[in-house]
């Protein structure tokens, strides 16, 4: 409530800017801290709200809990009488490590296989995977791109260097959309954009703006990989599309969206950089297929599919489905009686 007005010396908080700040939006936090954050800001805000202070008797609007991201943990399995160091964690940094298991050298230079799990980070356990050497390997944006892609927002996440290598691999890739050869050299062009380049760009910017809205943040990273894969095999070089793609690919990759902002797009570097841009405009006409692939039934039993245009009419519809064999070994002997027919989703043939 404070930080709505944290100058006033003659109240908690200025009425009418508590009403207009609270309640916040949305509030992020593990479910770890459901009591000593969550619920004790839920039991001021009503004792507040009881005594006529605030508006709301809710601080937070929407709530969603993170997973936590887990780190490697080996530990020597139980053989007390072999070894007394049995069921005790090993640091990290004394492993030499296979995939699922590690040699552990001990002090008296004896080796035992320590078996492998993932737990939450912490020093005591030597698994704690340190940012700033991440960052210094790979950059900022490959972590906060890995990071987002591990999975659900709410589920454990086990850290794995592979994964984070392959976004590492994803953001040169579109690098490479924008600049070419070993110079570097800007590769956007001003020329009209292909419809099919403006399809792939449109539906990838409704799937991640749906997708932030929702928090859903790593299957808006895969909307964007498969983006990128199109359009470099379609090698477009398109303004009008390269464009779009950027401004999607900001929230997760910043420092990379302002260089190829700046760099290979043209625009001046400003001081809010890229972050004040508005967001792209979606047109709803390249957001959907052109082509859509139908079941095809014979009384209710599906023996095919077919590719049509999304509008479609019957007649094509129909036509269309006449050509493949399993409507022909379903139909032999039958006349066709009548037909079901809902465009861009299913198709039947009631044969009698």
């Amino acid at each position: 409530m404070r930080y709505c007005d944290p100058h006033n010396s003659e109240a908690l908080c200025d009425r009418e800017k508590s009403d207009y700040w609270m309640p916040v939006d949305l509030y992020v936090g593990g479910d770890e801290h459901a009591v000593g954050h969550l619920l004790y800001a839920r039991m001021w805000q009503r004792f507040l709200h009881d005594l006529g202070v605030v508006r709301d008797a809710e601080p937070f609007a929407k709530l969603r809990h993170q997973g936590m991201v887990l780190g490697e943990t080996f530990f020597v399995p139980t053989e007390r009488e072999r070894f007394p160091e049995s069921g005790r964690v090993v640091p990290a940094e004394v492993l030499e490590r296979s995939e699922d298991t590690a040699r552990v050298r001990l002090k008296d230079g004896r080796e035992v296989v320590a078996n492998r799990r993932f737990e939450k980070m912490s020093k005591r356990y030597g698994n704690v995977v340190n940012p700033d050497e991440v960052i210094r390997e790979y950059g900022a944006d490959a972590l906060r791109v890995y990071l987002c892609f591990l999975g659900p927002l709410e589920s454990d996440k086990p850290w794995q260097t592979a994964g984070l290598e392959s976004q590492f691999v994803w953001l040169k890739r579109v690098w490479r959309l924008f600049f070419e050869g070993d110079d570097d050299q800007a590769r956007v062009s001003d020329d009209a954009a292909q419809e099919a380049d403006l399809r792939v760009v449109h539906k990838a910017l409704k799937k991640v703006t749906g997708d932030i809205e929702g928090l859903d943040l790593n299957t808006a990273i895969s909307a964007m990989h498969v983006a990128t894969r199109e359009l470099t095999a379609s090698a477009c070089r398109a303004r009008e599309v390269l464009e779009v793609f950027v401004k999607i690919l900001a929230p997760f990759a910043p420092h990379l969206a302002e260089e190829l902002w700046t760099r290979a797009l043209g625009h001046p570097a400003t001081p809010g950089g890229l972050a004040y841009e508005p967001w792209p405009t979606l047109d709803e006409r390249y957001a959907i297929d052109a082509q859509v692939t139908i079941g095809v039934q014979v009384n209710g039993k599906t023996v095919g599919t077919v590719e049509l245009p999304r509008d479609a009419d019957e007649a094509l519809a129909v036509e269309a489905a006449k050509a493949l064999p399993g409507v022909a070994r379903a139909s032999e002997g039958r006349a066709l009686a009548k037909v079901i027919y809902k465009a861009g989703r299913i198709l039947n043939l009631i044969m009698k």
